[in-house]
């Protein structure tokens, strides 16, 4: 899509960035957006990221895009699971 990620723990010097230190982890449902992730003009796009009104063409083109959403749109988990390596924070596993 031409969006460019640059590595944000390139800089720190370690290998496990960033999982060498505590975090949260976020899990969401998100939608549209105007960072390039979904390319203008492709599959039916109803705004255009560089719009002033992208986020209200987006809402006013809801019949066109809410049907395809399994559940009304919501995100059901199931588990989520996540390790600490041993030895790592006191971890004795």
């Amino acid at each position: 899509n031409g969006t460019r990620l640059d590595n944000p723990w390139a800089a720190t010097g370690s290998n496990a960035s960033p999982f060498d230190q505590d975090f949260y982890l976020i899990i969401n449902v998100a939608v549209g957006g105007t960072n390039g992730w979904f390319e203008d003009g492709k599959s039916n796009k109803p705004w255009l990221d560089g719009s002033k009104t992208a986020k209200k063409d987006f809402w006013q083109a809801k019949e066109q895009w809410y049907p395809t959403w399994e559940k009304n749109g919501q995100m059901e988990v199931k588990s989520v699971k996540m390790w600490q390596q041993s030895g790592y924070n006191g971890c004795k596993a």
